[in-house]
């Protein structure tokens, strides 16, 4: 079963895109970051794609690893029906999201919603290629 992206976004980031829930149905992540990438990789490449000062990137290390951590929890908890495991998923995306654009400026801020939207741009261009090779014409 293909993973969906995760992201954060890290977000992402996936963020970034990012492979969230191998178990469940493809679901945007965020900031595109994959879910098994180290939480300081993360914030190198946030840091790289947005101009961070260090101030910034130290503040958002522990909000991804945080996010690290509550993804690998719901990841592992096998007793959630799939649309709840969605729908936490979603929370701790726009969790994640609102502590990630509380640390930016606004033009940071600009920078990042426009890669979150290119990274969901191309998720989307992903499941449509796999529908149509599984539709088998």
């Amino acid at each position: 079963m293909s993973r969906p992206l995760m992201f954060l976004a890290l977000v992402g980031f996936g963020l970034a895109s990012a492979q969230v829930l191998a178990q469940d149905a493809p679901v945007s992540a965020s900031a595109g970051m994959h879910a098994g990438k180290d939480p300081q990789r993360q914030v190198r490449h946030l840091s790289r794609l947005l101009d961070l000062t260090p101030q910034q990137a130290a503040t958002l290390a522990p909000v991804i690893a945080q996010r690290q951590q509550q993804l690998a929890q719901l990841r592992s908890d096998t007793s959630l029906d799939k649309r709840v495991r969605r729908d936490r998923l979603r929370s701790i995306q726009r969790d994640t999201d609102a502590q990630i654009q509380a640390v930016l400026s606004d033009s940071q801020k600009q920078k990042y919603m426009q890669w979150k939207q290119q990274l969901q741009e191309r998720r989307q261009q992903k499941r449509n290629a796999a529908a149509d090779d599984g539709s088998g014409g």
